[in-house]
């Protein structure tokens, strides 16, 4: 076999750098290389490099690829089996499912997703036993059929694994100096609203005005009965002084004088001539004090008249008012929303 020994090789036409080139390390620089095929150690590529078809790189997981550039393209769909991404649209790209609580499961086991190429992200997703993650149990098994639920972000935020410090209102010393919660892998909580409790106001007044109103009391009548001893009171004769005249038709004498004078006190004296005319000065004085009351018949002995009367003068010796305040808003009915501003977005994982 024969040897060619060079540091590079230049076609006959081009002037400026060599189309091959070769180093003492065995390294080979290609400025354009097409080929069916190539298998070597290491490549550099410091320019463009197109690849049709299926293109495999290393063949273990020790193997790596390292980009120093910028990688794009609409159907770049690279990922690490089990990374989660945020998606702008309703459906998963290539090599990716969304993130919605589905199964996956192998081929024939009646998940929502089956194939056979969901192992490793179903070994993953399922958690260990005893500690299954994402509502699964961790026992399940890929090859005997079983099916595992993807990660369920609907209606859901990420929020980190772990515990923070100063993130809890401490009420011993009115600040934030206790540790939040510890937020176990794929545990799950929170809700859209809250139902506010008594225990959760802060201390408050309610401050309630009272109308005024006139009550009115209708009186529709009574009596009140005294003894006779008990009314002082007067009676009056009018006129007072007042004259008695007195004519008598016979003279059963003949004398000419009949008819008695009356001194006002029930005493007569002198006869007094027939047809005269007699006047007596009669004044008559019943004392008494005041008041006046007009007496009518009483039917028990002893007993004075009754005093009628439309009014009567009431006295309160004290009462009390009932006051409800209504609370307008229900918590029960109408809880208060606790929604931070959102906007909705998919989250898809890579299988």
């Amino acid at each position: 076999m024969s040897t060619i020994k060079t540091n590079q090789i230049t076609h006959l036409t081009n002037s400026g750098t060599a189309n091959l080139q070769l180093d003492s390390s065995g390294n080979t620089t290609v400025a354009d290389l097409t080929a069916n095929a190539v298998t070597a150690q290491s490549v550099t590529l410091s320019n463009n490099l197109t690849v049709n078809g299926n293109t495999t790189i290393g063949n273990s997981d020790s193997d790596s690829v390292t980009f120093n550039a910028t990688v794009t393209g609409s159907s770049f769909e690279a990922g690490i089996i089990g990374e989660i991404r945020m998606w702008s649209t309703l459906t998963a790209p290539n090599g990716w499912l969304l993130c919605n609580g589905a199964t996956i499961g192998n081929t024939g086991s009646g998940a929502t997703n089956e194939s056979a190429s969901y192992a490793a992200l179903f070994d993953l997703i399922k958690g260990t036993s005893g500690a299954g993650l994402y509502g699964n149990v961790g026992t399940e098994s890929f090859i005997s059929g079983d099916t595992v639920k993807l990660p369920d972000f609907k209606g859901r935020m990420p929020i980190g694994v772990g515990q923070q410090t100063n993130t809890k209102y401490n009420s011993s010393s009115d600040n934030y100096t206790t540790s939040g919660t510890n937020f176990a892998i794929s545990a799950t909580g929170g809700t859209e609203d809250h139902k506010i409790t008594e225990n959760e106001l802060a201390q408050h007044n309610h401050t309630t005005t009272l109308g005024t109103g006139t009550a009115t009391i209708s009186d529709p009548g009574h009596r009140h009965s005294v003894q006779k001893s008990q009314l002082a009171h007067n009676h009056s004769i009018s006129p007072n002084p007042h004259n008695h005249s007195y004519t008598d038709p016979t003279d059963n004498t003949g004398t000419g004088e009949i008819g008695l004078e009356e001194d006002g006190y029930g005493n007569t004296s002198d006869l007094v001539p027939t047809n005269a005319s007699v006047t007596t000065s009669t004044s008559l004085s019943i004392g008494s004090t005041t008041p006046n009351i007009n007496e009518t018949t009483s039917t028990a002995s002893g007993v004075a008249p009754f005093i009628d009367s439309a009014t009567t003068g009431i006295t309160d010796s004290g009462h009390t008012h009932s006051l409800t305040v209504n609370n307008t808003g229900d918590s029960v009915n109408n809880p208060a929303s606790i929604l931070n501003p959102y906007l909705a977005i998919n989250f898809i994982i890579k299988v």
